[in-house]
Order: structure tokens, then C-alpha cells, then sequence
């Protein structure tokens, strides 16, 4: 079960989140956590405000980068340093098959916690992608808009995920 967030969340994250109905949440890209040396703790805060919502609320949620390590926080999954995971053609094994993406993080595990599918992960046993159908929440690893042209499997898992008929990640 994810733990609280922040007891005192943003103002405007809580205003948005009264006033503008959403349908489906992007964690994008940005700086480290502050857990890990970040200079943004308020952007930690807005984002696990943004995430509970969302899994209050049955939303679904994709995480991209910085996006799955908030999913990973809040579910108590620990990160630490990683090597090698920023590269623009890095080979990882996504659902059986070799794969290459553009990979940009210093933080990442190797552990899941059984709440979440590890559906990706790199040579070295790193996770590199999530899923918790219960909470509706999909994280990855790598950078879809890096990629020229698009892969077709990030615009498949985009369009699985925030489809509200159903959907299942990674498949």
C-alpha cells in the first residue's frame, strides 16, 4: 500500500486538482529527488499530491523517468545510484524481447516490491519498467520523445495506458 504524501501538499497542486477534472496523469522528466540530491523538494511534494489523486481517484498514471521513481517512493520501493543508464541506445529486455531505448537516470533498483509487474529491465538487473494494474499506474525508464522516429511500442503503451476501456501495460 503507498504510503501518505506530504500532510501539507502544494496550494496550487491541491487548487488544480479542485477545480480542473483530469482524466489521466504524466509524470514526466525533471531533476533528482530530493531524497537523492535534488534542489526541488516542492516539486517531490506536487508530484505525490498528483499521484495519490490520481490513484484515489482510479485514474491512470504513466511515469516516465523521474515519473516511475515518484511511483517507486511512494510505494517504499528504495533507489540508488546506477551506472551506465544514461546513454541515447541503451539495450534492454522489454517483455522477452531486446530493446533499444534512450535511457537518461542515475537513480534507479533493482528490487519491485510484489504490488508491482517488472515488465522491463536492463542487462545489469536494473528496472526499467512497472506496472500496478490495480492502481492503474504504469512507470518506465527511458525516454520515449528521444527517440527519432517514435517507437511504435512507446505510442502503443501511451494509448494503452490512458485508454479507459481497459488496458494493459507492457503487453
Amino acid at each position: 500500500m503507498p504510503r501518505t504524501a506530504d500532510p501539507k501538499p502544494p496550494h496550487l497542486a491541491s487548487r488544480f486538482l479542485n477545480e480542473i477534472p483530469i482524466d489521466g496523469l504524466l509524470l514526466a522528466c525533471g531533476n533528482e529527488l530530493a531524497a537523492h540530491g535534488g534542489r526541488a523538494p516542492e516539486c517531490d511534494r506536487t508530484e505525490f499530491v498528483l499521484l495519490t489523486h490520481a490513484i484515489h481517484n482510479k485514474l491512470p498514471v504513466l511515469g516516465v523517468g523521474r515519473g516511475m521513481q515518484i511511483i517507486q517512493r511512494l510505494f517504499s520501493v528504495q533507489l540508488q545510484l546506477v551506472d551506465n543508464h544514461i546513454s541515447s541506445a541503451l539495450e534492454i529486455e522489454i517483455n522477452g524481447r531486446r530493446e533499444t531505448v534512450n535511457s537518461d537516470h542515475r537513480y534507479g533498483t533493482t528490487e519491485s516490491t510484489a504490488e508491482f509487474k517488472v515488465w522491463a529491465r536492463a542487462d545489469d538487473g536494473v528496472v526499467k519498467a512497472i506496472e500496478n494494474e490495480k492502481h492503474r499506474l504504469t512507470g518506465i525508464m527511458w525516454r520515449p520523445e528521444r527517440m527519432a522516429p517514435f517507437a511504435t511500442r512507446d505510442i502503443e503503451l501511451i494509448k494503452r495506458t490512458f485508454n479507459t476501456h481497459g488496458r494493459v501495460a507492457g503487453s
